[in-house]
């Protein structure tokens, strides 16, 4: 009756360890998945963030293009400012010229059909002219510049957006190995718990 007992409770003993391993088995074969779905949405995010770094390393590529090209074209308008700035000098002292000659003349009739035979370039007109050049060559460059500023600004806010999507990156690329570390082990957890329950079903 002692041996019978002793096997009943051995049996008893075999069959709750089974038991035990085969409920272990399925905890860490739910483990495995949970953490197969975390490693993949860990990929996803991953290559996410390569796609951002990639794109606004396009927009920083951009953006210097466009700065390049605003400061080519401010310096452009600066020179034509400057140009028109030095007609517009050169037409004042010519007027000034002119309108001394005038007054130096006197006002004989045979000055003013002097005059009339050889007429002066109407030195006021040119003048006038010269000056809503130089105006308007000033208004081109000064929004030129304001354009190259602004482009520079974006720039700057594109270069800062491109570092933060590195920073973000290599914390997306740091989750992703943690996630498939915890999904080896997770693996290697399963296989063992499945393996361990398949042994002491066999030796029931």
């Amino acid at each position: 009756g002692e041996a019978n007992a002793r096997a009943a409770a051995a049996e008893a003993n075999a069959t709750a360890a089974a038991t035990e391993a085969a409920s272990g088995s399925e905890a860490a074969v739910l483990s495995r998945e949970a953490a197969e779905v975390r490693a993949a949405e860990a990929e996803g995010a991953l290559a996410e963030a390569r796609e951002a770094v990639d794109s606004l390393a396009l927009r920083v590529e951009e953006a210097e293009g466009a700065l390049a090209e605003a400061r080519a074209a401010a310096v452009a308008a600066q020179v034509r400012a400057d140009k028109a700035e030095a007609q517009r000098a050169e037409a004042e002292e010519a007027a000034a010229e002119a309108t001394a000659r005038a007054s130096g003349s006197g006002s004989s009739l045979l000055a003013r059909k002097d005059s009339v035979r050889t007429p002066e370039p109407d030195a006021r007109e040119e003048l006038e002219e010269a000056r809503a050049e130089a105006a308007e060559a000033r208004a081109e460059a000064e929004a030129a510049r304001r354009a190259g500023e602004e482009t520079d600004a974006m720039l700057r806010e594109t270069r800062a957006g491109r570092e933060k999507a590195l920073v973000q990156l290599a914390e997306a690329r740091s989750a992703a190995d943690q996630a498939g570390h915890a999904l080896e082990e997770a693996r290697a957890q399963a296989a063992e718990a499945v393996q361990e329950a398949e042994r002491l079903r066999a030796a029931r």
